[in-house]
C-alpha cells in the first residue's frame, strides 16, 4: 500500500511538473504585434475630468491622413519615462513596442477602438527620429 501511494504521489508530481511547463510555454508562445512607429509626439489637453494621455501623430502620404497611436501606461510613475516624454513632446519621433487595439466593450484612457503601444512594457522603446 505504501509503495502504490509513493507511486501516485510520483505520479500527480509528475503531472503537475508537466502542466506547469506546458503552461509557461504557452504564456511565452502567445500572439502579438511588434510595432515601430514614426510620427509627432504630442499631448491630448484632458479636459472634462479625462487624464492627459501621450499619443504619436503619424501622417500618412498621399492624402496626409492622420492616425494617433496612443501611448497606454500603468500607474507605475515611472519617472525616467515622464521626464523622456517630455523631453521628446513636440519632436519627431520613433516608438518600438506591442501594438494592441481597443475592444468596443473596454474602458480605459484610450479611445474605443483605438490603437496602442503600452508604454510601461519592458519592450516599449522610444527615441527621438534621426534628423535626415
Amino acid at each position: 500500500m505504501r509503495i502504490f501511494l509513493k507511486f501516485l504521489i510520483f505520479v500527480a508530481t509528475g503531472v503537475a511538473l508537466a502542466a506547469r511547463g506546458s503552461l509557461a510555454a504557452s504564456m511565452h508562445e502567445t500572439d502579438f504585434i511588434r510595432a515601430e512607429v514614426q510620427g509627432t509626439l504630442q499631448k491630448n489637453s484632458g479636459g472634462q475630468g479625462q487624464p492627459e494621455m501621450y499619443f504619436i501623430l503619424v501622417k500618412s502620404a498621399p492624402l496626409f491622413e492622420e492616425t494617433r497611436v496612443w501611448l497606454q501606461r500603468a500607474e507605475d510613475k515611472n519617472r525616467a519615462l515622464d521626464h523622456q516624454l517630455s523631453e521628446l513632446l513636440g519632436k519627431k519621433v520613433t516608438a518600438k513596442g506591442q501594438l494592441k487595439q481597443l475592444p468596443d466593450n473596454a474602458q480605459a484612457m484610450v479611445p474605443m477602438k483605438g490603437m496602442y503601444l503600452e508604454a510601461s512594457s519592458l519592450s516599449f522603446e522610444i527615441k527621438e527620429s534621426d534628423k535626415n
